[in-house]
């Protein structure tokens, strides 16, 4: 009878862990809130080759009303150049990617969201010719919040 008492209380012990541990995986905060944040470009890959970012500084600061601020600073010759883009940044409808809409012209980048967690952003573009109708180049972007 003992045997049998230890048996169900370590069942039920450890099916309790496991439904802790799938609590873990899903955050009381929505998808907008956690993407909005000030995110810092931490690594690069095109076609799965890493891209050297040394002396690149790329931020991405996606706001909650929606409006969006990316600046690149990088140093030429002993002058640092910086480079903005303001616009706005929404979610598909199926909220499996961000598309950002820049303000003075119209052009519109969609990203496919691959992790969104806290503190850190997964994005992947995919640039297509035109011509073509197929795929030049895969883009893999990996952020950092600040």
């Amino acid at each position: 009878m003992k045997t049998v008492f230890f048996l169900s209380l370590v069942v039920c012990l450890a099916s309790s862990c496991r439904k802790l541990e799938e609590i873990k995986k899903y955050s009381l905060l929505s998808n907008h809130d956690r993407m909005s944040k000030d995110w810092k470009l931490i690594s690069k890959t095109e076609n799965k080759s890493a891209i050297d970012l040394t002396g690149f500084d790329i931020r991405l600061a996606l706001k909650k009303d929606n409006t969006y601020f990316m600046s690149t600073s990088y140093q030429l010759f002993s002058q640092t150049i910086k480079v903005e883009r303001k616009g706005t940044w929404f979610f598909s409808h199926d909220n499996k990617s961000l598309q950002l809409c820049e303000g003075l012209t119209n052009k519109t980048e969609i990203f496919t969201i691959v992790l969104l967690k806290k503190g850190e952003l997964q994005l992947q573009q995919v640039s297509t010719n035109e011509v073509l109708n197929r795929a030049q180049s895969t883009k893999l972007y990996c952020y950092k919040a600040k």
